[in-house]
């Protein structure tokens, strides 16, 4: 356990690029970097980049203790995680990430590029710009009555991918309004049930996950959902893992981060094609330097765990890359 600085209550558990997924979750990306790894130390004869990787718990998950005070939101969290690396001895390093891992990857481009130098994301935190009258243009072209027959300002993936987002936020997304106004009162129920707590994270891997070949169910072992449950109910954290969205939409992190600002560390985008959020990549080119964009025809939401060997190459493509981090890190 190491203790960060200027949070002496603050806890955070490290497996030994800064991956910001749950642990239970990266654990088959972890393997596939390592197997990457060993192609780089000749082992296999390929010649790839190898990486020192840091996975840490977000604050308030599995091992890491949860924040002892209001207002640990997105911007928190990455001044945390950019101690840590800094603690650890990485004065200069990448990460990756995925759901939250995506905004808090950005976040540590935006507040810390002295130290962050490139990001690799998952799932693309982006919105239109209401002042950019493309952007309102393509937003139309997907959701107006007919305008989606028509690929103009959009080509035809990326209106389906917009029309895909809104679906999920019409009918999917009820779970971030109750997390982001009452997480407590949520917590007290998911954690006096077990079986409560099973059911409340079963429907997301169901819902958020490519189950295109699996016959419409799961494509997860049960001894991987009892695993990912029990972290949460032998740690007894499911209330402040809930409260990321409470504290992030109280202090403004996530619109600012997410609709605002530009993060100028180099970016790479893996886009999978039942990840729950797509957006158009000229969206992201207006709020991150994007750098690599590259769209997968298998996976979701989880990919770290759905297609690991295939997140784990791309992020290899992309930190490996000697024209953009070769100054940096070679």
């Amino acid at each position: 356990m190491t203790v960060v600085a200027g949070h002496p209550s603050l806890n955070v558990a490290l497996c030994l690029v800064l991956v910001l997924c749950t642990l239970v979750l990266c654990c088959r990306l972890l393997e596939a970097m390592s197997a990457l790894e060993a192609h780089a130390c000749g082992c296999s004869g390929e010649g790839k980049q190898a990486f020192h990787v840091v996975a840490p718990s977000l604050p308030g998950f599995a091992f890491s203790s949860a924040p002892k005070h209001k207002g640990f939101g997105l911007k928190e969290m990455a001044k945390t995680f950019n101690q840590l690396m800094l603690e650890l001895g990485y004065i200069k390093y990448v990460a990756q990430g995925g759901d939250w891992g995506s905004m808090l990857s950005k976040a540590l481009g935006i507040f810390h590029p002295d130290h962050c130098k490139g990001i690799h994301v998952n799932m693309l935190a982006a919105s239109p710009c209401l002042y950019n009258p493309r952007h309102l243009l393509q937003a139309a072209n997907a959701y107006l009555p007919y305008a989606d027959q028509f690929p103009i300002f959009l080509t035809a993936e990326e209106i389906s991918w917009l029309k895909d987002t809104k679906r999920f936020m019409d009918h999917e997304s009820a779970y971030q309004e109750q997390q982001s106004t009452k997480p407590q009162t949520l917590g007290y129920a998911l954690n006096d049930s077990p079986a409560g707590l099973l059911g409340w994270l079963l429907e997301k891997f169901h819902q958020w996950s490519d189950r295109r070949e699996a016959d419409g169910q799961v494509p997860y072992s049960k001894d991987f959902l009892i695993t990912n449950t029990c972290l949460y109910w032998l740690t007894g954290n499911v209330t402040s893992s809930l409260r990321i969205y409470y504290e992030s939409k109280h202090t403004g992190d996530r619109t600012d981060i997410v609709s605002k600002q530009y993060c100028k560390v180099p970016t790479a985008v893996a886009v999978f094609p039942k990840e729950i959020y797509k957006m158009p990549k000229n969206w992201g080119t207006s709020l991150y330097n994007l750098q690599q964009w590259t769209v997968y025809s298998k996976g979701g939401h989880f990919a770290a765990k759905e297609e690991p060997e295939v997140l784990a190459q791309d992020m290899q493509k992309f930190f490996g890359n000697k024209a953009i981090f070769g100054q940096i890190f070679f």
